[in-house]
């Protein structure tokens, strides 16, 4: 009891000294456990006493509120007190009851003070693919075939010719003959794991595997389109069949060769062996921007399309720097069994752990005859440079 009136006389003197409105939480506080400890533990003799201090105490500070304590707490409590009538009633004629009050201060709203995700995100559409750099694969030709191995036949070039004879004379006796390749379709394969409420609860993330496995695949099969050697499961790549540079017609006589003339000689190697179709080049992008850039002796720069007539030059990452393919294309195919697929089941545990296992592939192989190789030549710039460069001058 003495505490209470002790802590009751602290409360109002505090108000005499006019500190609510730096303070106004913590009087609001304090009041709270007056009102507590005020009636929480008391005798029957001292009750009638008690209840007219109370009500003494508590118009003092009701009065000193309302003159000076800030609206933003002073409203909250005028509602508290209205709101606890009729436990304040019930303390006024009852000898056990507690009150409690507990109330603070308004705050400023923030978002950052939201505790909730809001405000909710909206999800814009699609999703931002990872941008890889061009491929060989989209210069490729192929087509589709109903048996895992085929066979081509190739004429021989035989024995023997035709010649001009006289009348009566024995006529020139030939031959000729025929072999053939054979290739198996090879699998190029892979599968991912993933849970039943991933692929439920997202709705795109079917789509985006699907796409992101088959671009993954076409990526792996383009650099062994590019560069397949055909040893173990591989398949055989463009630069397998293709030829080195070799003809010398014009080795030794250009003046200051560049990635250019390489592709011109090497064209007319080509052509010169028969193949006449549209030849592409591929080369490395930074050997091409450094084609591209170079000047003559008076800083200009040179015209590089008219030498590269009839030649479609393509920059493409799968070339290492320093080398470069040039051919007709058209004597290479890609051929497909089995075209890229995916399949969804189980695997292990993987039904009883709520997971899917996905399974992509394709059976393919790439050809080109014994008798086209030639329409194709892979080497190195710089040996080429070598060879061709005027004989007065020093390559660098």
């Amino acid at each position: 009891m003495d505490k209470s009136k002790k802590l009751a006389g602290k409360l109002i003197d505090r108000v005499d000294r006019k500190s609510l409105d730096t303070d106004a939480e913590n009087f609001v506080v304090g009041l709270e456990q007056w009102l507590e400890e005020f009636f929480t533990e008391r005798s029957d003799e001292s009750a009638s006493k008690m209840k007219k201090e109370f009500d003494e105490k508590l118009l003092k500070v009701l009065g000193k509120m309302e003159k000076d304590m800030p609206r933003s707490v002073y409203n909250p409590m005028g509602d508290i007190i209205n709101k606890k009538g009729a436990e304040l009633s019930a303390l006024r004629t009852n000898k056990q009851g507690n009150l409690v009050i507990a109330t603070k201060a308004a705050e400023t709203i923030t978002v950052g003070g939201l505790t909730a995700s809001l405000p909710v995100p909206q999800m814009l559409p699609g999703v931002n693919a990872i941008v890889h750099p061009e491929t060989v694969l989209g210069y490729i030709s192929s087509q589709n075939i109903t048996n895992p191995i085929v066979s081509i036949v190739n004429e021989k070039a035989g024995e023997g010719d035709f010649g001009w004879t006289a009348e009566g004379t024995l006529k020139p006796k030939m031959d000729f003959d025929f072999d053939t390749q054979e290739f198996k379709a090879k699998k190029l394969a892979s599968h991912a794991k993933m849970s039943k409420e991933m692929l439920d609860d997202i709705p795109f993330i079917q789509s985006e595997t699907q796409r992101i496995m088959r671009e993954k695949f076409e990526r792996k099969l383009s650099a062994a389109v590019f560069s397949g050697d055909g040893t173990g499961e591989n398949i055989f790549g463009v630069t397998y069949f293709a030829s080195p540079y070799t003809q010398t017609c014009i080795n030794g006589k250009i003046e200051g060769p560049g990635v250019s003339e390489v592709l011109f000689a090497s064209a007319t190697q080509i052509r010169n062996l028969g193949f006449n179709g549209r030849l592409t080049a591929f080369v490395n992008p930074c050997d091409w921007a450094a084609e591209m850039t170079r000047k003559d002796g008076e800083g200009r720069l040179l015209e590089m399309n008219r030498i590269l007539e009839g030649i479609t030059v393509v920059p493409v990452s799968e070339v290492d720097p320093g080398k470069y393919l040039i051919g007709d294309l058209s004597v290479y195919t890609l051929y497909l069994y089995d075209n890229f697929n995916t399949t969804y089941g189980y695997e292990n545990d993987d039904f009883t752990r709520n997971l899917i296992t996905i399974v992509a592939e394709a059976r393919c192989f790439g050809l080109v005859s014994d008798n086209k190789r030639g329409a194709l030549i892979y080497d190195d710039i710089y040996s080429v440079l070598a060879l061709i460069l005027k004989d007065n001058e020093t390559n660098e």
